[in-house]
């Protein structure tokens, strides 16, 4: 039997065998590269295991330009982001995309925020307009308990 290897579909590969070969990339590489582009790509990529942890900031970190770094962030933020805003548990964020990745959704199960070079003197202003954002956009969620007076 003789195969040609640039022709085969990887599609007809199970998903253990493409999970396996997903794992040779980062999370962020497989999510930018892998969302969208059919159905069951899109559910490999958003597995809990590719979701969980965010890491922007490798990939951007790259001697990408910098309007190619703005492309990137933008599809996260606006076409992968919005498909797995529960799954998200970690992010790593850096100043270009912090704002824009924390103003584009709520992410109930976030437990750690990693930020990279970012200013300390820049921090209130940011976390104030996000929160008021979040607060503005999910009024359903569950607001801080009020002091007794």
């Amino acid at each position: 039997m003789n195969i040609n290897y640039s022709t085969f579909p990887i599609l007809d590969l199970p998903d253990e065998i493409l999970f396996k070969i997903l794992n040779k990339l980062s999370n962020t590489d497989a999510l930018y590269s892998l969302t969208g582009v059919n159905q069951r790509l899109d559910r490999l990529v958003r597995e809990n295991s590719y979701t969980k942890s965010i890491d922007l900031v490798k990939i951007l970190s790259s001697k990408r330009r910098s309007s190619r770094k703005q492309s990137i962030i933008d599809r996260f933020c606006f076409d992968i982001l919005p498909r797995i805003p529960s799954n998200v548990q970690n992010l790593t964020l850096d100043p270009l995309s912090i704002a824009h990745v924390l103003s584009v959704g709520y992410y109930p199960k976030l437990s750690q925020l990693v930020l990279i070079n970012i200013q300390l003197k820049n921090l209130s202003h940011l976390f104030n307009r996000i929160y008021t954002h979040q607060i503005s956009q999910h009024p359903q969620h569950p607001q801080h308990p009020q002091h007794p007076q």
